[in-house]
């Protein structure tokens, strides 16, 4: 997938104590979103870092099966890291929560969150 045609904004900036990455799409798909977490990854690596706090401005939500799909990769691609995911949308709540708690299953340390502020209470960085 080349840039031009990837289907997400993704904004990723290095603040004291943290990666801050911002996704802007109407839409993502499991694909897309290892594309994604692969420029995380790369970035988390260069800049030694071991918190992310991940504002995720999509809309819409993949189904179960690609969620979790999504949640295995990031296990895979950003292992032993805290990840806040800022979640504006009420609609992806629940898929959201599902794919916190299928990595918190799993020994990762990721939680949903509504707002900014939440976020990095929970990461240690407010």
């Amino acid at each position: 997938m080349t840039e031009s045609e990837t289907p997400y904004a993704l904004t990723i900036e290095r603040r004291d104590g943290y990666l801050y990455a911002r996704v802007t799409a109407l839409q993502i798909d499991a694909e897309a979103f290892a594309t994604l977490l692969g420029d995380l990854a790369d970035e988390c690596r260069r800049c030694d870092c071991d918190k992310i706090l991940l504002y995720r401005k999509v809309p819409s939500m993949p189904g179960v099966a690609s969620t979790f799909e999504i949640v295995t990769r990031m296990l895979q691609l950003l292992p032993g890291l805290m990840v806040a995911i800022v979640n504006p949308y009420r609609s992806n709540s629940e898929l959201l929560t599902f794919a916190a708690e299928t990595a918190q299953s799993r020994g990762y340390d990721m939680r949903v969150f509504n707002d900014e502020r939440a976020a990095k209470k929970w990461l240690g960085i407010a």
